[in-house]
């Protein structure tokens, strides 16, 4: 089993996956997909795909699955995943907030459920998710309501290697107001 990040191409159906499985086999067609998704969650979904073609090369006859991060928040309401940008983008480029973390807040939610009594579907909760990476996850009655990730691991809480949420114009004030550029040396 192998736990992706961000399974989702940005330019076609196929993107349908992304928002409806918990886990998948790894075929050659779900692998490409994780590679294009690339950019989106560059920490996990390279070293992801070198796992699964290393398990598959040793294990030939083994089936490969993938568990994605973002299954667990999708979930969420319109009104928690859409941006306050152009609907186009939501429709055309599928811009909203996917949410990272989910086999983590899984478990917590089971985890939680559990340790209070109750059945998974009865949890109302504030999960956090802290370490080099960390967010935080709206729980209602198990599932996910909303998070602090949004279109990739890097929007919302200061973590390990991600400075987490940035103002819109931050690019802009590197290049005017102190000569930087962000791109080239």
């Amino acid at each position: 089993m192998h736990r992706c990040a961000f399974l989702a191409n940005l330019d076609t159906a196929i993107i349908d996956l992304a928002y409806t499985a918990l886990s998948t086999g790894c075929s050659e067609n779900v692998q490409a997909i994780i590679e294009r998704a690339a950019d989106l969650a560059p920490l996990h979904n390279p070293p992801n795909l070198q796992g699964i073609t290393a398990a598959t090369a040793l294990f030939p006859h083994a089936a490969q699955v993938a568990v994605f991060d973002t299954a667990f928040h999708q979930t969420m309401a319109p009104e928690a995943y859409m941006y306050a940008l152009p609907y186009d983008l939501y429709q055309q480029r599928h811009i909203r907030r996917y949410g990272f973390h989910g086999t983590s807040y899984r478990y917590l939610a089971d985890r939680t459920a559990d340790v209070l009594g109750k059945p998974v579907d009865q949890l109302n909760a504030v999960l956090c998710h802290l370490g080099a990476g960390s967010s935080m996850c709206a729980v209602r009655e198990g599932k996910s309501i909303d998070t602090t990730m949004g279109l990739t691991p890097l929007e919302g809480l200061v973590m390990g290697t991600r400075c987490g949420e940035l103002s819109g114009a931050w690019g802009l004030a590197l290049g005017s107001t102190w000569g930087l550029r962000l791109t080239g040396a």
